[in-house]
């Protein structure tokens, strides 16, 4: 047997160590070596976990479902129907429709020359208020049929817009008893209206637009703006929470469905249901809001 003599370590003469061929071959062709691709790895992990948690500090909030409605375009507002777990909806195209929440158009009809953009719904069982936008009216509609059975001019007081077709975007019912509360979409603000003896009072909003409010049980306001998202409200106006902004634009309208969370609408072609299930009740919206 011979021994195999083995290869030096030491460095040539001179001071200076040369590389193997097996050394440089992957820098010269420039595939990363497998140490690089691990921090590589790493870094994409770190810079993920990043956003993930930045979304959270902003509070942006996502849907869970994401519901387009069949044959419904640019839906501006929602109400809830409790006697039969469906929505109504309202549109920019004069459309009055109850929708599944599986976004089915139901029944609907058509009202020419009416721009809808906001609905809630009356004490009286069969009966629901609407905006039209287009004749600064508020409309009085029947539950029955889907009729317009009652006109009434916006009260006296409702005067900020500054651009035409840029004014009453969304209404509730709040407090007890129940006070007329109209939105503005720019100047963004909110009038409170509380019977003819006391003057309206309103609130300006720092938000780029107003398209819709509803009212909750204690009174309090949900806003709705299409740029900056939600914001809440107490029964006097004052904030009680900073804007939190909602994955989706274009949001026009809400309302709560029991067993199910929160719906927003947004306003395009087609409309679009957001649910967002872990919402469930006006608890659970503070909490999402404000902490």
């Amino acid at each position: 047997m011979h021994d195999v003599p083995l290869a030096s370590t030491a460095p040539p003469l001179g001071g200076r160590r040369t590389l193997s061929p097996t050394a440089w071959r992957p820098l010269a062709l420039g595939v990363p070596a497998p140490g690089l691709i691990s921090l590589l790895v790493v870094l994409l992990l770190a810079a993920w976990v990043g956003y993930a948690a930045t979304e959270r500090r902003l509070g942006i909030l996502e849907p869970d479902r994401i519901v387009a409605i069949d044959d419904f375009p640019e839906l501006s507002g929602i109400a809830y129907l409790p006697g039969s777990g469906t929505l109504l909806g309202v549109g920019d195209n004069g459309e009055i429709a109850e929708i599944s929440l599986e976004g089915k158009v139901l029944r609907k009809r058509l009202h020419a020359n009416r721009d809808f953009e906001d609905i809630v719904l009356l004490a009286h069982p069969d009966l629901a208020l609407a905006t039209d936008e287009q004749h600064a009216l508020l409309v009085t509609i029947s539950l029955t049929d889907l009729s317009i059975i009652e006109e009434h001019g916006i009260p006296a007081g409702f005067s900020l817009t500054r651009h035409k077709n840029k004014s009453v975007e969304g209404l509730a019912l709040a407090g007890e008893p129940p006070r007329l509360v109209l939105a503005n979409e720019y100047p963004p603000a909110i009038t409170f209206f509380s019977g003819t003896s006391v003057p309206p009072r309103t609130v300006l909003l720092g938000a780029a637009s107003v398209s819709g409010v509803i009212a909750g049980p204690s009174g309090e306001l949900l806003v709705i703006s299409r740029e900056n998202g939600l914001m809440l409200l107490d029964a006097e106006g004052q904030p009680q929470s900073g804007w939190r902004p909602v994955e989706y634009h274009h949001i026009e309208g809400a309302a709560f469905v029991p067993g199910i969370g929160l719906v927003l609408c947004v306003d395009r072609n087609p409309g679009i249901l957001l649910i967002f299930s872990a919402i469930k009740d006006w608890d659970a919206l503070r909490h999402a809001l404000v902490s």
